[in-house]
């Protein structure tokens, strides 16, 4: 199993320093935007006869916003791309009263030995 959950904190924490991140769902919406970030799958991939070589993460990214969530969106986009390395597989608004809400999820195959991030074949 590899530790990515901090790796994707890390990278939505530097993209954005001055918006709420949590693994938890937001306690209240008072805030303009807050962002979650849920490890939905982490699984071994590749066992060789010495162990996992490979393991499939794919992580769900939730934004909420009394404003338009596409910024948002494109600026978590690049963060996971390029500070972890992970691919976007799925975005998608979802239909709420008096918020805006985007649903994004991430995917990779991380090699347990180096902890590159490989897309997901």
């Amino acid at each position: 199993m590899v530790d990515v959950k901090t790796m994707v904190f890390n990278a939505l924490q530097e993209a954005f320093p001055d918006i709420e991140i949590s693994d938890e769902f937001p306690d209240d919406f008072s805030g303009i935007t807050q962002i979650q970030y849920t490890e939905e799958e982490n699984k071994a991939k590749d066992i060789s006869a010495t162990g996992v070589i490979n393991s499939y993460v794919r992580y769900r990214i939730d934004i909420w916003s009394q404003r338009n969530t596409s910024t948002y969106a494109v600026e978590a986009d690049a963060a996971l791309f390029e500070k972890v390395g992970l691919i976007r597989s799925g975005c998608s608004d979802a239909n709420e009263p008096q918020r805006k809400h985007k649903i994004m999820r991430y995917e990779g195959i991380i090699d347990e030995r180096t902890n590159r991030v490989y897309a997901p074949s």
